[in-house]
This record gives C-alpha cells, sequence and structure tokens, in this order.
C-alpha cells in the first residue's frame, strides 16, 4: 500500500513499519520481515479530563463553561472564549500542579490495561504532548502513578515523527500520518474531522486496533 511521502522518505507501508524499529526488537508486522508498529495513545481527553479540568478551572475564575458548549477547534481561547486561559493554565501548572491533579477520563485506564493485555505491555506508548517542561514532569508522575513506566511515555510534539499506530483526539496530529495509522478519539473539538477519519470513544478505538494491529 502506498502512502503520502513521510518520514525521511518512506513512502510505502513496508517501509514505514521497518522505520519503527527504533523501538526496538521483537515487533513481527504485516509486511513480509518487518516488525510490527508500536501503538501509541494520547493522554489529554483519551487517558486524562484535559477539557473537563479547565471548565473547573474556568469554573474559578467566573467562567461557566462545559465540554457541550466548547467552540470547535484547537485555539482554546476561541474555544472557551476566555482570551487569558493559556496564560492561566501555565500559571495553574506552576502553582496548582494542574496536569498531576488532572482526573482520568471515566474507564480510560482501565481500557488501557486492556489494550496491554491484548497487544503486549512492551508494545504500548503514552505519546503526548507537553504543554511546557513544568507540565511534562507532571505528566510523568500522572502516568507512572497508573502503571506507565518512563520507558513507555514520548512526551513530543511532532507526533507524525514517532512511527506507529496513534489513537488520538487531536485532528492535525491524525492527518499528519500515513493513511490508516491514525484513529480519531472522539473529542467535542472535533466533530467536523469526524466525516474523515476513523474515529470513536475506547470502545471504537480497541476494535480499529485489533483490526490494523
Amino acid at each position: 500500500m502506498t502512502v503520502r511521502p513521510i518520514y525521511g522518505g518512506h513512502t510505502t507501508h513496508t517501509e514505514y513499519c521497518l522505520s519503527a524499529n527504533r523501538f526496538g526488537d521483537g515487533f513481527d508486522c504485516c509486511c513480509p520481515k518487518g516488525p510490527k508498529l508500536p501503538i501509541l495513545i494520547d493522554c489529554d481527553d483519551v487517558l486524562s479530563d484535559f477539557l473537563g479540568q479547565l471548565c473547573d478551572l474556568a469554573a474559578r475564575n467566573g467562567l461557566e463553561r462545559s465540554k457541550d458548549t466548547l467552540e470547535p477547534g484547537w485555539s482554546l481561547p476561541e474555544a472557551f472564549r476566555w482570551p487569558e486561559i493559556n496564560d492561566v493554565v501555565t500559571q495553574a501548572v506552576r502553582f496548582e500542579d494542574l496536569c498531576l491533579n488532572m482526573p482520568e477520563l471515566p474507564g480510560s485506564i482501565e481500557w488501557l490495561r486492556d489494550v496491554e493485555r491484548t497487544f503486549g505491555k512492551d508494545r504500548v506508548y503514552v505519546c503526548t504532548a507537553p504543554w511546557n517542561g513544568r507540565w511534562a514532569g507532571q505528566r510523568f508522575e500522572w502516568l507512572e502513578a497508573r502503571g506507565v513506566d518512563k520507558d513507555r511515555i514520548i512526551q513530543c510534539k511532532a507526533k507524525h515523527l514517532i512511527p506507529g499506530l496513534l489513537i488520538d483526539d487531536a485532528e492535525h496530529h491524525v492527518q499528519a500520518r500515513p493513511a490508516g495509522t491514525g484513529f480519531l478519539f472522539n473529542s467535542p473539538q472535533n466533530k467536523a474531522a469526524r466525516l474523515i477519519y476513523p474515529h470513536g470513544d475506547h470502545t471504537a478505538a480497541m476494535q480499529w486496533l485489533k483490526e490494523h494491529a
């Protein structure tokens, strides 16, 4: 299967799979003599309730916001109709451990354990984009407390550089990947993109992995 040129000139599915060797030995693959692709799971709004935490932060600042009423898109000031939100989040990360204290999405960690059992723990990584350096430290601690050791945590905004099957709520991360290697996790901000990409909740994501991994 030919896909868009990406990842340093890899233009076929086989070449893309073989590039995953950087994750170590022991992976099989749907391609001849190639490794199985790693499974990459986003954290915010796939495992952790990022938008819910920001709605609570808005309430503490006198603003009534809910996930059901957010504007679509990936600009937080526009989504929350709150121009100062980015600065407020940065301060909350520093003084309130916003990331460390973030709640889980209901059932998300149980689902993660199921993915690990089904496909092998060593094949499953959490691939998440940090807000800043302090956030990254809190995210390591958050994930380790939920059974994900540091060797399986990738903190990177350029997720398109990481070979694998990605489950993510951000349309731009799914769009940047070769066809068939991204699943869009349902979020209030990505409703329009669901017409383009495979999408759904935790149950649908597991079914997609079973068909592609």
